[in-house]
């Protein structure tokens, strides 16, 4: 119950720890690990972590398990920017054994491509509908939420940023980039699992909440950090 603690775990080379998520699927539980510096997997329920090969060299920095399995979003990181911006794309993998092996989802169409650092969300573990909240590839401003009905293998585009307006537009919060030049780390997405359907999402960035209920088509401000406006 957290009274007693054994002694520290050092993941390899990682400095940071972005998310920590179980798998319950039988009765040994797996814990995977994203870090800055690849993903680690713990298949003794936590006693030891082995580094996954697939993730080398890369900055993991959000896991979700959906109707397809296990997804992860990862870049490719320069040493130099451990801990800070990547730089370079996010690409989106999928494990069906429970995180053993993994391999870049089948993306038809292209259609989660040319992103950054991204976010995923699920209402709960094993759903078929998963966000994706993304930056663009600078990680400096926002590139869109992405909803796919299938565990995270299709996607379909919203186009919530820059280009797109909510439906109460405030000064300092008239489009919905909403995570502006923090976008590299001030990222939310939370679904609603009161809502069947799935189509109700909150996300936030470094001004504002927004929310939907239409599956990403449109955004109301929900908070504003100033409250005089």
């Amino acid at each position: 119950g957290g009274v007693n603690w054994q002694p520290v775990i050092e993941l390899g080379a990682a400095v940071s720890v972005r998310e920590v998520k179980v798998d319950t699927a039988t009765n040994r539980d797996i814990v995977l690990v994203a870090t800055d510096n690849g993903l680690y997997r713990s298949a003794d329920e936590g006693q030891t972590y082995s580094a996954v090969a697939t993730f080398g060299g890369m900055s993991v920095w959000s896991l979700a398990r959906t109707s397809a399995g296990w997804l992860a979003s990862a870049q490719p990181c320069p040493a130099a920017a451990v801990g800070l911006r990547c730089g370079l794309a996010t690409t989106l993998f999928l494990s069906a054994d429970r995180g053993a092996t993994w391999a870049p989802i089948s993306n038809p169409g292209s259609v989660f491509a040319g992103n950054g650092r991204t976010t995923l969300g699920v209402a709960a573990p094993g759903d078929s509908v998963v966000y994706a909240y993304s930056s663009d590839v600078a990680d400096a401003a926002m590139k869109d939420v992405y909803r796919s009905a299938d565990g995270g293998q299709t996607w379909v585009a919203n186009g919530v940023n820059a280009t797109k307006v909510p439906t109460n537009p405030v000064a300092g919060m008239t489009n919905m980039n909403i995570c502006h030049g923090q976008c590299w780390y001030n990222q939310m997405v939370l679904v609603d699992p009161q809502d069947p359907a799935r189509n109700t999402v909150w996300i936030g960035g470094d001004l504002a909440t927004a929310r939907t209920t239409n599956g990403g088509g449109s955004w109301t401000v929900e908070t504003w950090w100033l409250y005089s406006q």
